[in-house]
């Protein structure tokens, strides 16, 4: 959905059918940051696509969570600046088909189960309850039983390959592991909360 910001607490409505669970928000029109919303955090909070910072306190959304007809937000340059040009990115679970949740690290492993009947193709994680990177794996690059290159999209480096499987496929979804090392991916902390998007 596209929007002109017009200065002022407002609801932008949107055609997605269903609840937004994940909202990645951009002004176009001049440099800022990606405003990120995600219902496992809740409306009161956000935090930034390019940025490791953990989801913490914001008014962002007005502290309102979205319908499935509108969103919220308020006089901000990151979302609503009168005169201002702005894109957001919705998405929201779809059964079988894409997950929007979160999940609670154990500090080894574990299989998220999203309800698809083949594992997950997309898969994007990121720390909720701390700093750390946004890890995202794909079926192309390689998301598989065996070693597979991740990007972080809040930092300009290379993709990272390794020796390391840190997150793989399962028929349910996707399972991810806590594995030693300084190159470790924030994905499995124990009791760390964790929020992600899957497709199927």
């Amino acid at each position: 959905v596209t929007w002109t910001g017009n200065g002022q607490t407002r609801n932008v409505p949107h055609n997605l059918k269903v609840t937004p669970e994940l909202m990645l928000v951009k002004r176009r029109s001049s440099n800022d940051a990606w405003a990120v919303y995600h219902s496992g955090s809740g409306a009161a909070n956000s935090t930034y696509l390019n940025s490791d910072g953990a989801f913490s306190s914001s008014s962002l959304w007005n502290s309102t969570t979205p319908t499935d007809t509108t969103f919220r937000v308020i006089n901000d340059g990151q979302v609503n600046q009168n005169g201002q040009f702005y894109i957001g990115y919705l998405f929201a679970t779809f059964p079988g088909i894409s997950k929007v949740g979160r999940y609670i690290g154990n500090g080894s492993n574990q299989t998220i189960d999203c309800g698809f009947s083949t594992p997950a193709r997309f898969l994007l994680i990121k720390k909720a309850s701390g700093s750390g990177n946004w890890y995202l794996w794909d079926s192309v690059r390689g998301l598989t039983t065996n070693p597979d290159p991740h990007v972080s999209l809040n930092i300009n480096t290379t993709q990272l390959t390794g020796n390391q499987n840190y997150a793989y496929p399962d028929n349910t979804g996707f399972g991810v592991q806590k594995v030693s090392g300084t190159n470790n991916p924030e994905i499995n902390d124990n009791g760390a909360i964790y929020n992600f998007l899957a497709i199927a």
